[in-house]
């Protein structure tokens, strides 16, 4: 079976015009809460975003397995996505995402990220009391969150889970530019045009080349002349 999947250039549901229904009004931090305890990897979500967003492209083979197909484009879905692409879409008008309707377990769901994460504290709970002792939330601090979290049987194995990274970071040098060298760059770019401004006004107008002074001196010597040439008639 021909599997659907979606464009991945799209506008994010935390778009500031198209806040959760529950945060539109205060513009909360939004997140979608994935339970991958309660997931059966129908694909559902996907087969809703695309049909509801009217991208698709006919790529690869479902195979029976739980993975994407082998010959993905940049114009195909390749993982569940935090996304409402249209700002008058379902999350503008107040209604969940088509891929959290659609879920048949109701592994999905979306909301304020707040709200999200209690909801998954709740579920952690339940697994850890059913015996799932390393049951926890994907929501690496180390990147500063995400907007996309994760309730997992084996928090302390993300890897397990289709290769979650375990415990990410932040680049240094991104960690450099937007912490340091951005606001520096900015202080120096707005210094550098200060300085231009008053250059301009105390100095450019009144500042004069060589070229202008030549012109100067022989205008005064032609003026010079032409006096003495009155003087001797």
């Amino acid at each position: 079976m021909a599997m659907q999947s979606q464009d991945i250039i799209r506008q994010s549901a935390t778009h500031s015009f198209t806040p959760a229904p529950r945060a539109r009004d205060h513009q909360e931090e939004v997140a979608k809460l994935i339970d991958v305890t309660t997931c059966i990897g129908c694909k559902a979500c996907q087969v809703a975003c695309s049909e509801w967003n009217d991208i698709r492209d006919e790529v690869g083979f479902n195979v029976g397995v739980y993975d994407n197909p082998t010959d993905l484009t940049a114009k195909s879905w390749t993982v569940m996505r935090f996304s409402e692409v249209e700002e008058h879409g379902k999350v503008g008008v107040g209604q969940e995402p088509a891929c959290v309707k659609t879920c048949p377990t109701g592994a999905i769901h979306f909301g304020t990220k707040e709200d999200m994460k209690n909801l998954a504290s709740e579920r952690v709970t339940e697994l850890k009391g059913r015996g799932y002792q390393n049951a926890g939330l994907y929501d690496p601090q180390g990147v500063g969150g995400t907007h996309v979290m994760y309730v997992l049987h084996h928090a302390d194995k993300p890897q397990l889970y289709h290769g979650l990274p375990d415990n990410p970071t932040i680049s240094s040098a991104v960690t450099f530019w937007k912490g340091i060298w951005k606001p520096l760059a900015a202080v120096g770019f707005a210094a550098t045009f200060a300085a231009s401004i008053f250059h301009y006004v105390g100095i450019g107008p009144n500042r004069t080349n060589e070229q202008d002074e030549e012109h100067a001196r022989q205008d005064d010597e032609i003026a010079e002349q032409s006096t003495n040439e009155e003087k001797l008639s």
